[in-house]
């Protein structure tokens, strides 16, 4: 499962809760998820994973 596939990435909002409070509670979760997730990213590995992405790959798809 890709990152974006977390539950915590992929909340459905309702249109009932397009406004207010509760879409700005649901953007300040999803942000402190976001921190969080980068805050704990192996930046070493990454970079690993970044450059062998951009020396192999041909197009933009990953």
């Amino acid at each position: 499962m890709g990152d974006i596939e977390h539950q915590e990435f992929r909340s459905i909002i309702l249109p009932g809760d397009i406004g207010g409070a509760k879409l700005s509670e649901q953007l300040r979760e999803t942000r402190t998820a976001l921190v969080k997730y980068l805050d704990d990213l192996a930046l070493d590995q990454m970079a690993l994973i970044v450059r062998e992405a951009a020396v192999t790959e041909l197009e933009y798809t990953t």
